[in-house]
């Protein structure tokens, strides 16, 4: 996107020919381009008429040496405010969800524990027990009522549910 902007190009995001761990063997949202089951197009071309056309880029799937992956990167989070739009759906059912479960005060942990043991460039992720100590410590400080989880590591979801018992909410 960084490289689309800067030259003026029309960005398109092909994780249909370009896989991603985020790819279904079977087609959602009528397509098996893992980018449009969450979010809008960026613009109005498919990839059918992309691909036929004569003026088409195609980049490497390689990181440049200046790629920061800081989320604290304002020049990045800036580009994702302009391309990244989530569909109108996941938005109403968020917001549903927040409004049937979340409407108190609510500290949200999102614990990446799996993937992010292994995962090039990222800092391990802290420990059960870190997170669960420092969970204590926000409760107790901020009187949070409820505590908002989002994990794929199940023995975290597991020790949490041990630890805060009802106050633990989290997606299914």
């Amino acid at each position: 996107l960084e490289i689309a902007k800067k030259n003026n190009f029309i960005p398109i995001i092909d994780m249909e020919n370009f896989t991603t761990i985020y790819n279904e063997k079977k087609k959602i949202k009528e397509t098996y381009n893992s980018w449009n089951y969450f979010f809008n197009k960026l613009n109005k071309y498919s990839l059918n008429e992309v691909y036929k056309s004569k003026n088409v880029i195609i980049t490497k799937n390689t990181f440049f040496k200046n790629f920061n992956n800081k989320i604290s990167n304002n020049k990045y989070r800036n580009l994702a405010k302009k391309y990244f739009s989530i569909r109108k759906e996941y938005i109403v059912e968020a917001k549903k969800y927040y409004n049937d479960n979340l409407n108190t005060k609510t500290l949200a942990v999102h614990y990446r524990g799996t993937s992010y043991k292994t995962s090039a460039n990222h800092p391990f992720p802290a420990t059960i027990s870190q997170t669960i100590s420092y969970c204590s410590f926000l409760l107790k400080k901020y009187k949070y009522n409820k505590i908002f989880l989002c994990t794929e590591d199940l023995e975290l979801l597991r020790a949490m549910k041990n630890k805060f018992g009802s106050k633990i909410f989290f997606l299914k």
